[in-house]
């Protein structure tokens, strides 16, 4: 054609020196070339949309434990190959539509195609908080024993709970733990998307009551006048006192009024620990003597009376009669041989022989001595 050339996309309507048309939607488009002479030429282009990618959807995962452990999957249909996509409104783009490692929070999510056609969404990601320990309530084991408990008091968290306390190597369903000894324990929860909380708790032992030792006192004259002390140390208030094996107590640690024999203490305190020791009394039984008697001489001044068979080397009180009138008591000691000599008696006669021993038991001899010169 001769120059100069104009072109038009609307049928000849309206003309532009240039051969080409730009910022056009889709549509069709009637082209005419002119020339200087009129001379034409025309043809019909068609220009279809090319649809940018859309969004249909997301698929996320909420952190959990207060993490970044969050996920945004991002679902799209149409676009230009490759498409892109951003979680920060477009500013980076990477070629994936996962996005791992995130934090709770609100992401501007843009996917873009290979003309830059872009969609968006914005996704909120809500932090799953874990369970939190609030306190436990503990019972120290007692008399040294596995009797102790701890149980663990939560909030939060997604069930089900499970409990350790030891560290968070085994778990269980129940948050008490029981027949504990003394000791500390890492008590560890864990809940259904493996948030923890932990906590450490010491149990100490309760020691129970010890006997230290009694004070006995052996029932004397066959009488049930025993009695038996007993000293404790430690022990948790109020403690009581059994002295047959603890079939019964009392709050005392004396028992009086005891006969000869063995007696089972048990002392027992207020969290059921207990201490024993066995202690037998033995009866001090009464004196036994006989009494026998040696004349006096003509000079009626030398004669004497022996207690026999008593203990040696004891000491002992006298009474007896001599002619009706009371003698003593006196303070007499047997000799090694267990007998008191009254020497220097007269005649007359003796008896009702008294003797009492220092424990208080007294016997009586009624045997009668008739001294004659």
């Amino acid at each position: 054609g001769a120059a100069p050339i104009k072109y038009s996309n609307d049928n000849g309507t309206t003309f532009q020196p240039g051969n080409q048309f730009t910022n056009l939607p889709a549509g069709t488009y009637d082209i005419v070339v002119e020339d200087a002479n009129g001379c034409q030429d025309n043809i019909s282009v068609t220009l279809s949309n090319s649809t940018g990618p859309s969004i249909t959807g997301t698929t996320y995962v909420d952190p959990t434990c207060g993490g970044n452990n969050g996920s945004i999957e991002v679902n799209v249909n149409g676009g230009a190959a490759p498409l892109t996509y951003s979680n920060d409104n477009g500013t980076t783009f990477q070629p994936g539509n996962q996005f791992t490692n995130l934090p709770a929070g609100t992401y501007d999510i843009v996917v873009e195609d290979a003309n830059g056609c872009q969609d968006n969404i914005s996704v909120t990601l809500s932090n799953v908080a874990g369970p939190g320990i609030t306190g436990t309530t503990d019972v120290d084991p007692t008399c040294g024993g596995n009797n102790g408990s701890i149980e663990v008091n939560i909030n939060g968290g997604t069930a089900p709970i499970t409990y350790s306390n030891d560290n968070g190597s085994t778990f269980q369903p129940g948050n008490q733990f029981t027949n504990l000894s003394a000791g500390t324990y890492d008590i560890v929860i864990e809940d259904a998307n493996g948030c923890q909380d932990n906590v450490s708790v010491t149990l100490s032992n309760a020691a129970g009551p010890g006997i230290t030792g009694t004070i006995d006192v052996d029932p004397t004259c066959g009488n049930n006048n025993g009695s038996i002390e007993v000293n404790v140390n430690g022990g948790a208030a109020p403690l009581t006192y059994s002295n047959d094996n603890g079939s019964t107590f009392q709050p005392g640690n004396q028992f009086t009024n005891l006969s000869p024999g063995t007696y089972d203490i048990v002392v027992e305190d207020a969290n059921g620990c207990q201490d024993n020791i066995s202690v037998t009394l033995v009866n001090t039984p009464p004196p036994t003597f006989t009494v026998s008697g040696q004349n006096p001489s003509c000079q009626d001044n030398d004669g004497v009376i022996t207690i026999s068979g008593l203990d040696p080397n004891s000491n002992f009180d006298l009474a007896y009669e001599e002619n009706g009138n009371l003698i003593g008591p006196n303070p007499k000691m047997s000799d090694a041989s267990g007998e008191i000599n009254v020497s220097g008696l007269s005649s007359g006669t003796y008896e009702n022989f008294e003797i009492t021993t220092s424990n208080g038991c007294t016997e009586i001899d009624n045997t009668i001595i008739n001294l004659i010169a």
